[in-house]
This record gives structure tokens, C-alpha cells and sequence, in this order.
């Protein structure tokens, strides 16, 4: 399962790692809450990535890319002010209740493990990087005792990621309330194609119309699990739709609670 932040060593911290510069905003737009063609980018090398180019013979630097609007309406919890709480129920009546904690928005260097050597140095590689905003939520069933993020960025075509085609994808990260106190993603789905070469990840699935406890939600994506379902933290199995953002989940006793 992967961890966030990322532990990496110093030929995959290319692909893994990136340097952020928090920005404090909560401000409400009409771009679904999220800021749009603020992209105050400061950083034109691959060092802002944290990749230490003693290892490479040359950097590349790919572009910026930004948060479409479609990707930004699939963060509906965005748009919520910090404590507002929703409620779930399950089958025989139980309430639960998430809460927003709190809100980020983002800019990150992002480092590329792409093989290729140096021409004159078969021992050292070319650093390749690109620029993204981000976007995310910190979440929390406290029933549950559960805390979760989920958060949106573009991504680069993985077929070729030097292509230039990108889209956006979300992703969703549990926190290991018991060991480390991190987040760990659990699985990442396509919300906006834009112009890659495919237009869902293999795990992920969706419904025009699913109903969960005589509740019918349309609009609705799921995906199945990354890693091992036993593994610690334990992934969870839930469903999201851009207007309701969670809209079902299975618990760790795998006790289904429904959005009201």
C-alpha cells in the first residue's frame, strides 16, 4: 500500500517524492470552490523536486499542469466550511458522522523515474520533473474512528508520460491510526480524462445508478483495492459521486453506512 508522504530511496525519489508550498485558502469561487488560474509557480528545476542532480548528467523540465474544472467538482467537500458534519446510517438505524477537518490547496514539483542514461555517463540518468497544483480534505467517520484524505492532481499519461498528454485523478488515503499516524492511499481513480491514451484505471468501476439501503445515488465510482484487504491500516470499500463526494462505505467489521 502506498504511504503518503512517500519513504524513498535516491533512484525512485524521482518518481515518488515532491515539495509542496501550502497555501492557507478558503476561499469560496465559482469554479467549485477551488482557486482557478492561480498558479503561482516558483520553480523551474528539477531541484525543487528534491532530486539531487549530482546523480543525473542533465534535467528536463516538462511543464506546469493545472486542475481542470471538471477534476475540481469532484471534490465536493471543498466547497464545506472547516466542522461542517454529514450523516451516514447503516441498516439497523446507527448514526455516524463525518466531519471535515480541514482543507489544502498546493503546488508541487514532481519528479519522473524514466530510464533514460546519459549518453556520456551509462552510471548516471536524465532528471526529468513537471509542476502541479493539488487539492484535498482531511476527513473523519468519528464513530469510526476513522480518518481519511482524499485529494485531486493532474497526472501524466503513464503509457508515455513524456508525451505531454495529462488528466486528473483523485485519490483516497487512510490514516494508520495505531503504528505510524500516516496516510496511506487505499486506491487512486481517473475523473477527468483530458487527453490520455485511456480513460479509467483497470480497478475502478461505475454506475449511473446504484442504491444502497433504498437510498439511489447516481453517478457513482468505486474501485477495487491495491493492496492485500488484510493489510494494516485495512482499506476500505467506498462509493463517490462529484455531487455528494461519499456516498456508501464497509467498515472495518464490514458494516454498510449510507449517506442521508
Amino acid at each position: 500500500m502506498n504511504k503518503i508522504p512517500f519513504s524513498i530511496s535516491v533512484f525512485i525519489l524521482m518518481l515518488l517524492f515532491s515539495c509542496r508550498k501550502e497555501h492557507n485558502l478558503d476561499i469560496v469561487t465559482i469554479e467549485h470552490c477551488i482557486p482557478r488560474d492561480s498558479l503561482e509557480y516558483s520553480s523551474l528545476s528539477c531541484k525543487d523536486a528534491g532530486i539531487d542532480l549530482n546523480y543525473f548528467c542533465d534535467e528536463v523540465f516538462l511543464g506546469q499542469y493545472a486542475l481542470s474544472d471538471l477534476a475540481k467538482w469532484f471534490l465536493p467537500y471543498y466547497c464545506h466550511k472547516t466542522g461542517t458534519i454529514e450523516r451516514f446510517v447503516n441498516a439497523r438505524g446507527d448514526t455516524c458522522h463525518l466531519k471535515l477537518l480541514n482543507k489544502y490547496y498546493s503546488f508541487s514539483t514532481n519528479g519522473l523515474n524514466y530510464p533514460e542514461k546519459c549518453k556520456q555517463d551509462s552510471m548516471r540518468r536524465v532528471a526529468y520533473c513537471y509542476e502541479t497544483d493539488n487539492a484535498s480534505v482531511e476527513l473523519r467517520f468519528e464513530e469510526l474512528s476513522l480518518n481519511m484524505n482524499i485529494g485531486i492532481h493532474p497526472v501524466l499519461d503513464y503509457h508515455d508520460e513524456l508525451s505531454g498528454r495529462h488528466g486528473d485523478e483523485i485519490y483516497f488515503a487512510r490514516k494508520d491510526e495505531i503504528i505510524t499516524g500516516d496516510f496511506y492511499t487505499m486506491y487512486t481513480m481517473i475523473v477527468n480524462k483530458g487527453n490520455l491514451s485511456y480513460s479509467n484505471y483497470y480497478s475502478q468501476h461505475f454506475y449511473n445508478s446504484v442504491t444502497f439501503l433504498s437510498r439511489e445515488f447516481k453517478n457513482v465510482y468505486t474501485s477495487d483495492f491495491w493492496s492485500d484487504p488484510n493489510s494494516i491500516p485495512k482499506p476500505i470499500k467506498l462509493y463517490y459521486n462529484g455531487e455528494s463526494g461519499i456516498v456508501c462505505l464497509f467498515d472495518d467489521n464490514g458494516v454498510q453506512w449510507v449517506k442521508i
